[in-house]
């Protein structure tokens, strides 16, 4: 994992021999599944960038959850994030337990992340039809106020006969802004179901004071004037006075902008395991 630039992995349908997760070495990051697995079919994998806390009671064969903390430059900050499996013959779809993830993030004030292969069909998420199971799903996330984060109609399973989007990305709200580069991979996944890739970004607040006479001024007036590239002009008239004037404070903007989007950046990866 650490070598493909992936932090965390939110894996269903994994490769298994009887109860145990197989295929998987530690090399490839820390595996976290349910504590008392039977038959899992989902599973959480992370690397060593961040840190993952399973939460056990939150955890059946098909859905793993935990917790991912983030050390930003505001501190740590937490998610939950779940790995899901909603099995295409039962009649409840989602499981009842995503709804006990849902009420503990609640609880918490914690935000929440959603990796699932949902088994389900609508057209509101790309799929080529809808079924009774896509109409419960859809239903579900709009009655708990959760987000669609997949984008486009590019197919998560295919096979010779059949294509279709059945792998879902869910998030609350706050999280929603915050994933970008979202996209179904065209990387072989040695599985009928294509990796999803997203990048989750965590911006820090902004500054809401600054004593000025603690500012460097010498070394900002440098930096503003390689920003500006010596583009100067001499002033006549207010026309030049205005135009001057807009160019530095676009400047200063953009200066202070880039400072602000110093980011923590974590790769995710979701959908079916490798074989």
């Amino acid at each position: 994992m650490e070598q493909e630039g992936i932090d965390v992995a939110l894996l269903q349908e994994p490769w298994r021999i009887g109860e145990k997760i197989a295929g998987l070495s530690s090399k490839q990051g820390k595996v976290l599944c349910t504590p008392r697995p039977i038959r899992p079919r989902a599973c959480i994998i992370h690397s060593n960038r961040v840190d993952c806390t399973l939460i056990p009671v939150l955890c059946t064969d098909d859905v793993v959850t935990a917790i991912l903390t983030l050390t930003t430059e505001e501190g740590e900050k937490r998610m939950v994030i779940c790995s899901a499996y909603f099995p295409g013959d039962e009649a409840q779809c989602p499981p009842s337990i995503i709804s006990d993830v849902l009420a503990f993030c609640l609880e918490k004030g914690i935000q929440l992340i959603i990796g699932c292969d949902a088994n389900a069909h609508h057209t509101v998420w790309g799929g080529t039809n809808i079924n009774t199971r896509g109409e419960s799903v859809l239903n579900f996330t709009l009655s708990e106020g959760l987000l669609i984060s997949n984008i486009g109609n590019k197919p998560t399973f295919v096979t010779r006969a059949r294509k279709e989007v059945l792998d879902l990305t869910l998030c609350t709200g706050k999280v929603s802004d915050n994933i970008t580069n979202w996209h179904v991979s065209d990387e072989p996944s040695c599985s009928d179901h294509r990796h999803i890739r997203f990048d989750l970004n965590i911006f820090p607040s902004e500054i809401k004071y600054r004593n000025p006479r603690d500012t460097n001024w010498i070394g900002f007036r440098m930096s503003l004037s390689r920003y500006l590239d010596g583009n100067t002009e001499q002033i006549k008239g207010v026309e030049a006075l205005n135009s001057t004037v807009e160019r530095v404070s676009e400047a200063i903007v953009m200066k202070t902008v880039q400072k602000k989007l110093r980011k923590t950046r974590v790769a995710i990866q979701s959908g079916g395991a490798r074989a």
